[in-house]
């Protein structure tokens, strides 16, 4: 079938390339580095992180830990924390 839109003829065979841009995540947290001793809590924020792309701004966190002391890098394996912990939670 044909039919037009702004003085332009189309039938349905042609079609239309829509590109979405995205913004990037904006993510901010408490601090990027610091050094603790081995057997004290930590807490790491990053509740004031946000996503331009959605409205309500909402970022879904999902949080992971290496261990960078191996040596060789390449050997990084990941942390051994507790079970207990939410890695979805904006604070760590």
């Amino acid at each position: 079938g044909l039919y037009s839109h702004n003085d332009k003829n189309y039938n349905a065979r042609d079609g239309r390339v829509f590109t979405v841009e995205v913004d990037d995540l904006v993510a901010i947290v408490d601090a990027s580095q610091r050094t603790t001793p081995v057997d004290s809590q930590i807490s790491i924020d990053a509740s004031s992180s946000s996503d331009p792309n959605f409205a309500s701004g909402r970022v879904i966190h999902s949080w992971s830990c290496m261990n960078l002391t191996a040596v060789p890098a390449s050997k990084s394996t990941s942390c051994d924390l507790p079970p207990s912990i939410n890695y979805r939670a904006p604070i760590l």
